[in-house]
């Protein structure tokens, strides 16, 4: 299971991509601030999510997590390269696929959190 401060930091870098997905599904999206909305999601994973370390005596749940946290980080970088040809990209139909490639990714991201944060906890009734 999370320590409670690992909790914190995925719910709070959950939020942040929940941020980012509703500003890119507002109709007037302007390349700086999505580009911020993701540097700050960014930092955050690389400074607070990055770093943790899950102490647990169940191994398996250990592979799982760290399977996850591999997952974000790949798709994260994967995000932040889309991000880069939405950016370049000129006529309005590119643009636009690109930008639901992008959405797409974040949707991903947002899974893979919630995946996390569901780890370890009890299914049983």
């Amino acid at each position: 299971m999370l320590p409670k401060f690992g909790h914190l930091h995925y719910s709070t870098f959950l939020n942040q991509l929940v941020s980012f997905q509703n500003y890119l599904n507002s109709n007037k999206i302007e390349e700086n601030l999505a580009k911020k909305h993701f540097e700050e999601a960014k930092n955050y994973f690389c400074f607070k999510i990055l770093p943790l370390h899950l102490e647990d005596n169940d191994f398996h749940q250990m592979q799982q997590w760290q399977s996850w946290q591999t997952e974000l980080h790949r798709t994260l970088r994967l995000l932040e390269t889309d991000l880069l040809f939405w950016q370049s990209s000129r006529q309005p139909t590119t643009r636009q696929s690109r930008l639901q490639i992008i959405c797409d990714r974040l949707d991903t991201l947002i899974r893979y959190c919630q995946e996390i944060l569901n780890l370890g906890k009890d299914t049983s009734c």
